[in-house]
């Protein structure tokens, strides 16, 4: 049996952090995201799709986003949609219509088992009560299953976090996937909302944890013999989430498999750029055109439809002029989206300032005094001071 899992999409997302004309295009391609993972779960055949948590990006969700969604669902009766609730997601739907292939979680324990032939049995776990079960109610689906999967998830909040381990009973003969939506810890038991004690998590018979809220793809073990796995969000929202983004791709049968599987259109790329020494905003650039020259010769160019972030690093002169935005214009018609991060250093060299018998070197020597300040604070009013000074903008 295949199933796909995937967490994250964060669909109807205001995308605050992109500038207008990349968020309008990014927020089209969030909504299409699951549109396009439906279609690709009938191709490869999946029984399945696992979605982990923040489907949504906040409690108030556009119709378009939630019609995209149970659209999509309906349009694809022969998967199953299993969907547990995040820390970003509203309450419930707005419509009662939901359709009968999607699957949904509580507070609770709920367990959800695929068995041959064609059967979908919803069930409380031993030793807890499901607070939407109904008993054992089989409901009809059809499909191809080669051994029982059980699906079982709870949605994390404040009060129950800590108290679900105990509460989870699991048959040994299944393989049974679990879905949860938060951050893991390693050590502790775990408190609040959105903490998930992975120590407690051991030794329960789970096979494949499935888990959302971190958006790249981690995984590890989980004893005895089980998994767990953060397959990342499908879509880059933001110059901060670099690298590749997609899901995991799960296989059962006599042997279990996962893979990641990159599916985003778009990706965010880190470029570091070493402007040390430089002193003007084009030979920043050139630094740049330098880098990314490299990366085309090494055979690791950067895709023009892919979104780049360039960081600039070194040591710059408090007196360097350094443009950030008319260093993004130079290079945003080659890509999709371009930001600059500016993580350079500032560095002062008093003895070009020690002898200057004018107002900047007057400046400079006092500040350079003052022994209840750092070097970087130094550094820093330094170049400010001397930007004012010459009838610059400050640059904060």
């Amino acid at each position: 049996m295949k199933l796909i899992h995937c967490a994250d999409l964060h669909l109807d997302s205001r995308l605050t952090n992109l500038r207008e004309e990349e968020a309008g295009m990014r927020r089209a391609e969030l909504l299409a995201s699951f549109p396009r993972l439906a279609e690709r779960a009938e191709r490869e055949k999946a029984a399945a799709v696992l979605i982990s948590g923040d489907l949504f990006d906040a409690d108030t969700v556009s119709r378009q986003a939630e019609n995209a969604f149970l659209d999509t669902v309906r349009m694809h009766p022969g998967i199953l949609f299993f969907y547990l609730r995040g820390n970003h997601d509203r309450s419930g739907f707005s419509t009662e219509k939901i359709p009968e292939n999607l699957k949904l979680f509580g507070r609770r324990w709920r367990t959800y088992v695929l068995e041959e032939p064609e059967e979908v049995r919803a069930e409380e776990p031993a030793g807890a009560q499901g607070e939407n079960a109904t008993g054992k109610q089989l409901e009809k689906h059809s499909g191809p299953f080669f051994r029982p999967v059980a699906v079982t998830g709870a949605e994390l909040d404040a009060e129950n976090a800590a108290l679900l381990p105990d509460t989870l009973f699991l048959d040994p003969h299944r393989f049974n996937i679990v879905m949860l939506h938060g951050q893991i810890r390693d050590s502790g038991s775990g408190s609040g909302a959105q903490t998930i004690p992975l120590p407690e998590y051991r030794n329960r018979n789970i096979d494949y944890l499935a888990l959302g809220h971190v958006h790249s793809y981690e995984d590890g073990a989980l004893a005895p013999g089980g998994i767990w796995c953060y397959p990342g969000c499908l879509e880059p929202r933001g110059y901060d989430e670099c690298g590749r983004h997609g899901f995991v791709l799960l296989e059962t049968g006599q042997t279990f498999r996962h893979c990641f599987v990159p599916f985003a259109v778009r990706e965010v790329h880190a470029l570091s750029a070493d402007v040390t020494g430089c002193a003007s905003t084009g030979e920043m650039a050139e630094r740049i055109r330098g880098a990314l020259k490299q990366l085309e010769e090494s055979g690791a160019g950067i895709p023009e439809s892919d979104f780049l972030k360039i960081v600039l690093r070194g040591r710059l002169d408090v007196g360097a002029e350094k443009n950030l935005l008319l260093l993004e214009r130079q290079f945003s018609d080659r890509f999709s989206g371009v930001r600059v991060e500016d993580r350079t250093a500032f560095s002062v060299r008093y003895e070009e300032y020690g002898m200057e018998a004018t107002l900047k070197g007057e400046f400079v020597r006092l500040v350079r005094a003052d022994e209840t300040l750092t070097e970087e604070e130094k550094a820093e009013i330094i170049r400010c001071g001397i930007q004012a000074l010459g009838g610059e903008e400050i640059d904060l």
